[in-house]
């Protein structure tokens, strides 16, 4: 009967050893983050990858997205995203008054991915979480906590932030992280 305690604290133990853990990154001071579990993260990069991959793949998309103010300096240019007509919105940086772009069908955040999609293709990137920089900036721009999955879309060139939200797995922010 003694045995029945030692038992039963070494399996506790022996489950806590294969309990999944979630990544941990740096969070700068001042910013409210909420982690999301390993496995949300990685049906959000499944997600990402899917819909980059697979031309008639929108599972991201939704009624609405925002495109920050760092990427609407490029996209803005784009004509089949410049033709967009609602959605105008302004980010107060400081002084600062930026623009950007908030998508109000999902016919249009279609549009978007697909510039994305096109962007991407062929080059190589990764997926991955925020870093400290990142962090700050999108902490920076936004008006709400940060919730994951916050993910970075790393290439050669660009780094694009993407938030999903956890709740229904859709795309609400799209931007790029100033360069380094």
């Amino acid at each position: 009967m003694k045995k029945l305690p030692l038992i039963l604290l070494l399996a506790l133990s022996a489950g806590r050893a294969y309990a999944q853990k979630t990544e941990k990154i740096t969070i700068p001071a001042g910013v409210n983050y909420k982690y999301s579990s390993d496995s949300k993260i990685n049906e959000a990069k499944k997600l990402i990858k899917q819909d980059l991959a697979d031309s008639s793949s929108y599972q991201l998309s939704s009624s609405s997205l925002i495109i920050g103010p760092v990427l609407w300096r490029r996209y803005q240019d784009v004509p089949a995203i410049g033709q967009i007509q609602e959605g105008r919105v302004s980010f107060h940086l400081g002084q600062q008054t930026l623009a950007g772009k908030m998508s109000q069908s999902v016919v249009d955040t279609r549009t978007i991915w697909a510039v994305l999609r096109r962007e991407l293709a062929g080059q190589p990137y990764t997926i991955r979480k925020a870093n400290e920089q990142e962090l700050q900036y999108y902490w920076a721009v936004i008006s709400f906590d940060i919730e994951e999955p916050l993910l970075i879309i790393a290439t050669e060139k660009h780094r694009y932030i993407l938030n999903i939200v956890p709740k229904d797995m859709k795309l609400l922010w799209l931007d790029e992280a100033p360069p380094l």
